[in-house]
């Protein structure tokens, strides 16, 4: 397997969540699979598996403020995964979006 390559920017913070997470993803089920290789509740692709990991917000927030966090609140997730994640995301805000409000009396 190729050694893992950081981006070109970020490297440090990429790799400090990479490597808290054993350079494998961190996915457990939030990307609609339920990943129970193995006997884990975890995703089992590593770094360079089938490319590279992606270091996302652990909770769903803003792309603004995503920039602005900690190794801490990053979670490292596979190409997959985080198409899943994203998906997962979209369908509930679209859910949300459809329910009624109540009146504001």
């Amino acid at each position: 397997m190729p050694e893992a390559r950081p981006p070109l920017v970020g490297g440090e913070l990429w790799a400090a969540v990479v490597d808290r997470a054993g350079s494998r993803c961190q996915c457990t089920g939030e990307c609609g699979r339920p990943h129970r290789e193995g006997g884990e509740r975890r995703c089992q692709r590593a770094d360079n598996q089938r490319g590279p990991l992606h270091v996302v917000p652990a909770k769903p927030t803003s792309t603004h403020a995503a920039a602005g966090l900690a190794a801490v609140d990053l979670i490292a997730v596979c190409a997959s995964c985080h198409t899943g994640i994203v998906r997962t995301q979209r369908r509930q805000q679209a859910q949300r979006a459809e329910e009624p409000t109540a009146p504001p009396f």
